[in-house]
Order: structure tokens, then sequence, then C-alpha cells
């Protein structure tokens, strides 16, 4: 069974926290990749369902430390709950993750930023973001009606989060910065460009976007 061993119980809530924020926001699958010494997670907060779907691709990413060297390689997508029920079970050290054996299969999972080449372009003020995210969920409730159906939940989300923020970013980068809590005693985001993608970064984590053309 592959398993990686957390560095401490610091790195165990915090996995568990992130991991929690990912499944409130929808986030229903999750990228695991261990090298170097962490565990990088990569999820979806919102994605394009098909071919020809405008909406773009945002990822959340964060990193925690390992506490031994791997005994395999891991680059798996599983589900985020399935994630949650492992790390429910340690509660002392070793800190040991038994990864899920099912690998998914999911499109934006095959499309993570590179690792390099990153320019920085410029910096945002992180509280108007936190009220950005807070005022487009007010707005996205205040849209529907009493037991919308999915397709009405849909157009008001994608009415609402496609607005940019700023130039190439969708509020919906906002809504990710603040729900994973990556906004948290932040004063400012950094944002930087590789190709086709948009990275917003805090000590906390990244968020990416991937631009509507790098999409076709």
């Amino acid at each position: 069974m592959n398993e990686v061993f957390l560095e401490d119980e610091h790195a165990v809530s915090d996995l568990v926290q992130l991991m929690q924020r990912l499944d409130r926001v929808g986030g229903s699958e999750v990228r695991l990749r261990a090298e170097n010494g962490s565990l990088a997670l990569f999820g979806s907060t919102q994605a394009p369902a098909h071919l020809g779907d405008a909406t773009q691709l945002v990822l959340v990413h964060r990193a925690v430390g390992l506490g031994a060297p791997l005994a395999e390689a891991v680059d798996t997508v599983v589900e985020t709950r399935a994630v949650l029920d492992r790390l429910a079970r340690i509660d002392e050290a070793p800190w040991v993750l038994p990864i899920p054996p099912v690998n998914l299969a999911v499109a934006w999972a095959g499309m993570l930023p590179p690792r390099s080449g990153w320019q920085q372009e410029a910096t945002l003020e992180a509280a108007p973001l936190h009220d950005i995210a807070i005022q487009g969920a007010d707005r996205v409730a205040q849209m529907l009606p009493e037991n919308p159906g999915q397709l009405l939940v849909d157009k008001a989300r994608a009415a609402v989060w496609s607005l940019e923020v700023a130039p190439g970013i969708p509020a919906a980068a906002a809504l990710a910065l603040d729900s994973m809590g990556f906004l948290r005693d932040q004063k400012i985001v950094l944002v930087s460009r590789s190709r086709t993608w948009l990275r917003l970064t805090t000590e906390y984590g990244d968020v990416f976007v991937r631009d509507q053309l790098g999409m076709l």
C-alpha cells in the first residue's frame, strides 16, 4: 500500500483544513503529488464542463511537509473525501497517510500549471478580494429562486464569477483564494504569469487561472 509520512501533527491538521475547504467549494477530486520532501495538492474550484465551454479553469495549490523519504513516488488523482477519511484516522506519530488506491480520470488534473517560467506582473490588495468573494456569494444567492434547478444555479454562478476583478482574473479566483483560507492575515497577493497561466500567490497557497485561449 502506498503511503506518505507527514512531517508532524501541524501538517496533518493543515491538510485536514485544506481538504475540508476544498470539499466545501465543490472540489470532489484532488491531485496528490509527493516529491522533494513535500506533499502537494491541487484541486479545482471551477472548470469547463465540456469542449467549447468558456468557463475558465481555476486551480488551488498548497504543499505540506513530509517527515520521511518516500518509499514510492506519489502522483495520483483521488476523491477528496477518501483522503479526509484517512486523515481522520491519524491520531498519533508516526503521521502516516495511506494514499487512496483508486486513480481517477479527471480532465483538469491533466492540465497543471508549469513549474517554472513565472514572471511577476502585479500585486493585488487582499482585502478587496475577500469582499468580492463575500459579495459574489450573496449576489448568487439573491439571483436564485427557492429550490432552483441546477441549470439556474450554474447560470447564476457563471454570471457572477466570470466577471473580471483584474485583467485575466475572474471573480472565481477571489472566491478560491477566500474559500481556501489563502487570504487570511494577508495584505497583498502576488500575480505572476507563465504562458497561458496566471498565478495568485499568498504565503498560504496559490490559485491558478488558465486563460480561455489556453483551453482551446
